[in-house]
C-alpha cells in the first residue's frame, strides 16, 4: 500500500516542477518584478539604499545581482525566475526531512504533496521576487523550533535557529510574522519547550536588531509607499491559500472560473480539517497541535484586529504571500487530519488529481500584460527618434529589455508632484514627432496630465478605456 502512497506525491512534485519550469515565462515581469530588475541594476549602494527605502531589505537582491552577472541581458526575465526556482527546489528538498520527522508515512508523503503544489509557493517560483528564499529560510527556523523541544536537542538547533532569524529578517520583514507567532504559542508551553521557547526569544531580538534601523530608514517613505493589502473578504481565504494551498486572488492576476472552483474544493478541504483537528484536540501530537495554533494565530489576530486596521488605515491584511512562511507548518497539520480518515489511500489520491490541477491553474492565469503591452503593441509602432517615457521610473529597466536598442528618455517618478517639475523633465521632447507615455500604476502623479497640457490629447492603446493601471499613450508635439 505504501508503494501506492509514494508514487502519489511523486507525481504531485514531479508534475507540480515540471509545470514550474514549463510555465516560467508564461508571464511577462508584472510591477513588482520590475522593481527587482531596477534595483539590481543600480550601484551596490544605490541598491541598498533604494530597496530600503521601498521597505525591502537587501539580501534577496544582493543574491539576484550576483546570479544574474553571468546571464546576457536577452535571457535576464528567465534567469531571474531561474533563482526563485532554485530557492522553491531547496525549500521543497529541505521540507522533506521536516516531513518526516514530524510525521509517520503516509502522513509525510502527503505534507510534501501539499507543499509542492501549494499555489503561493509556485506563484513565487516563477516571480523575480523574494519570498521562496524566505520559504526555504522557514523551513529550517521551524525545524530548529521543533528540534529544539526534543528531548536530548542537539545545541546546533540552539545556534542555528538566531542565525536563520537574521537572515531571514534580512532578506523580508515577514520573518517577524512568523517568530511572533512561535514566540506566542511557545509562551503558553513554556515549561515542556524551555529550550524552544528561550531560542525564539534570541532569535526574534536579535533579529529585531538588524531588522529595525532598516525599518526606521524606511519610516522615511513607508506612509507614503505603505504596503499590499487585502479585502477582508479575501484575507478570510488565507487558510485555504495555507492549506490545501488556493491562492484565490492577489492584485496582479486574473482570478478566474478555475480559482473560484478550487477555493469552493479547498473551502470544503480545510473545513473539514479543522473539524478533524477539533474533534481529535484531546489526542492530538504535541507537535501538531502547537504547530496548528502557530499557523492560523497571525491570521486570527489579524481578523480580530480588522476594527483597527479600518480606523487607523493600518494595511496590515496583506496578501497571501506575506504569509507563505507559515505555509510549512500548515502542510504538516493538514497531512496529520487528511490521514485521520479510514480510505487514506482515495484520499490521497483525490488529493493529487486536485493539488495537480491547482498547480496548472496558478501557473497559468494572467497577470499584468506589461510585456505583451510593450513587444506586442508598442513593439510594431515605434519608430527610431520616437521619444519614450515612463512612469514610475522603475519600469524604464523593463522597457528597454522588452525592446532592445531603445532608450528611455524620461524615467519620471510617480511621486513628483510638481508641475512644473515634470513640465521641465518633458519639455526637451517637444520637437519630437512622436513620444510614448507608458504608465504603469502611476498612482496620483500629474504627468499624463502636464503632457496633455503640452502637447494635447493622446492616443491610447484603450481607447474605449482611456485611462487605467497600465495605459501607453502617443503623442505627437509637433502637430
Amino acid at each position: 500500500m505504501m508503494k501506492y502512497h509514494i508514487a502519489l506525491t511523486a507525481a504531485a512534485v514531479i508534475g507540480a516542477l515540471i509545470m514550474l519550469v514549463g510555465f516560467i515565462d508564461y508571464n511577462g515581469f508584472w510591477i513588482d518584478e520590475l522593481y527587482t530588475l531596477h534595483s539590481i541594476r543600480l550601484g551596490w549602494r544605490e541598491m541598498v539604499l533604494e530597496r530600503l527605502h521601498r521597505g525591502h531589505f537587501p539580501a534577496y537582491f544582493a543574491v539576484a545581482r550576483l546570479w544574474l552577472a553571468p546571464w546576457p541581458e536577452r535571457l535576464f526575465e528567465t534567469g531571474l525566475r531561474c533563482l526563485s526556482v532554485m530557492f522553491y527546489l531547496l525549500a521543497l528538498v529541505s521540507f522533506w526531512p521536516l516531513a518526516r520527522r514530524v510525521l509517520s508515512a503516509p502522513a509525510s508523503l502527503v505534507a510534501v504533496s501539499l507543499f509542492a503544489c501549494n499555489q503561493i509557493a509556485l506563484r513565487q517560483g516563477v516571480e523575480a521576487r523574494m519570498y521562496t528564499m524566505m520559504l526555504l529560510v522557514a523551513v529550517w527556523i521551524i525545524r530548529s523550533w521543533y528540534e529544539l523541544q526534543q528531548p536530548g536537542a542537539s545545541s546546533r538547533w540552539r545556534v542555528a535557529m538566531p542565525l536563520l532569524s537574521v537572515v531571514g529578517f534580512m532578506i523580508s520583514g515577514t520573518t517577524g510574522i512568523l517568530l511572533g507567532s512561535l514566540l506566542i504559542v511557545g509562551f503558553f508551553c513554556r515549561n515542556e519547550c524551555r529550550q524552544a521557547f528561550r531560542a525564539t526569544v534570541i532569535s526574534l531580538i536579535l533579529g529585531l536588531l538588524f531588522f529595525v534601523p532598516g525599518a526606521v530608514f524606511h519610516g522615511e517613505t513607508g506612509q507614503r509607499l505603505g504596503i499590499s493589502s487585502s479585502k477582508p473578504t479575501v484575507f478570510l481565504t488565507h487558510l485555504t491559500a495555507l492549506m490545501p494551498g488556493v491562492q484565490i486572488w492577489d492584485d496582479y492576476y486574473e482570478t478566474d472560473f478555475r480559482l473560484i472552483g478550487l477555493l469552493c474544493i479547498g473551502c470544503a478541504v480545510t473545513l473539514m480539517a479543522g473539524f478533524v483537528l477539533w474533534k481529535n484536540r484531546s489526542e492530538l501530537p504535541s507537535s501538531i497541535k502547537r504547530m496548528a495554533a502557530a499557523a492560523v494565530l497571525p491570521l486570527g489576530l489579524i481578523t480580530l484586529a480588522y476594527p483597527l486596521v479600518e480606523l487607523f488605515s493600518l494595511s496590515i491584511m496583506g496578501p497571501p504571500r506575506y504569509f507563505l512562511n507559515l505555509m510549512p507548518m500548515a502542510a504538516l497539520v493538514g497531512a496529520w487530519t487528511l490521514m485521520q480518515f479510514s480510505r487514506r489511500l482515495l484520499v490521497h489520491g483525490a488529493l493529487t488529481v486536485f493539488l495537480l490541477f491547482s498547480a496548472w491553474t496558478i501557473l497559468t492565469v494572467n497577470s499584468e500584460q506589461f510585456r505583451k503591452q510593450v513587444t506586442v503593441y508598442l513593439g510594431p509602432r515605434y519608430h527610431p527618434g520616437d521619444g519614450i517615457v515612463v512612469t514610475p521610473h522603475e519600469i524604464a529597466d523593463g522597457v528597454e529589455l522588452y525592446l532592445p536598442g531603445t532608450t528611455v528618455d524620461q524615467a519620471v517618478s510617480r511621486w513628483i508632484m510638481d508641475r512644473e517639475e515634470l513640465r521641465a523633465r518633458l519639455e526637451p521632447l517637444s520637437n519630437r514627432a512622436v513620444v510614448w507615455l507608458i504608465w504603469y500604476r502611476g498612482n496620483d502623479s500629474p504627468l499624463l496630465e502636464v503632457a496633455e497640457e503640452m502637447w494635447g490629447q493622446p492616443e491610447s492603446n484603450r481607447p474605449a478605456k482611456p485611462h487605467g493601471k497600465l495605459r501607453i499613450y502617443k503623442f505627437n508635439p509637433m502637430d
